[in-house]
């Protein structure tokens, strides 16, 4: 990897605040780094998104660019929430053949999106293949963690 780059990478790990408790985060006796922020990424895009389905809202576009490392999206173009239950709500007209942005789909595109993260991280050398698993896992347990191993 570029020096500029890691520098980046290593100055947003400076700076970062984390959110949840550092039990969730990383493996026992493991030190707070880039496989911590990524798992805390993971989980609050995670939170995020389950708040959403709480309360029927539906982004309607969630591409990765649309994604932050908050765990917060940004972007709302056409967003709209559910009048009725409906898992294949999109307001966004340009989906409505495949429907990928559906309301039932939100969950997988966030792990998609979170997945896309992981891979770039493990490309540059930052966070190994089990940690990036090991993130990957808190986002999908999110709702369950007495489930988590």
């Amino acid at each position: 990897m570029e020096d500029r780059t890691r520098r980046i990478w290593l100055y947003l790990l400076g700076s970062w605040q984390c959110k949840t408790e550092a039990s969730i985060l990383t493996d026992p006796g493991a030190s707070f780094g880039m496989a911590a922020w990524f798992t805390e990424v993971a989980v609050q895009t995670a939170i995020t998104i389950a708040k959403w389905q709480a309360v029927g809202f539906t982004h309607g576009v969630m591409n990765t660019d649309n994604m932050s490392i908050l765990g917060l999206t940004i972007d709302y173009g056409p967003f709209g929430f559910l009048d009725a239950f409906d898992p294949k709500y999109t307001p966004n007209t340009t989906d409505l053949p495949g429907r990928r942005y559906g309301f039932a789909n939100q969950p997988d595109i966030g792990l998609w999106n979170v997945m896309q993260l992981a891979n770039t991280l493990y490309t540059a050398e930052l966070i190994t293949a089990e940690e990036a698993q090991f993130g990957l896992g808190r986002y999908m347990c999110m709702g369950f963690l007495s489930l988590c191993p």
